[in-house]
């Protein structure tokens, strides 16, 4: 059986790794200086959330 408790905690990673990089990709739509090493590392967060997700719906 598939452990709610890590499956809810990865959504909720999930949901603040992409609301992290949505801040981020919204500050940054007028800035002419993109910190774009910073996106990276916040879309990273985002796909590894997402695999993890993944990962545990598939066992």
């Amino acid at each position: 059986m598939k452990d709610l408790f890590i499956i809810t905690g990865t959504i909720h990673d999930l949901k603040v790794a992409s609301s992290r990089l949505d801040n981020e990709l919204m500050r940054t739509v007028d800035d002419k200086d993109v910190d774009y090493e910073k996106l990276r590392d916040l879309a990273e967060q985002a796909e590894e959330s997402l695999s993890t997700l993944i990962d545990e719906l598939e066992d």
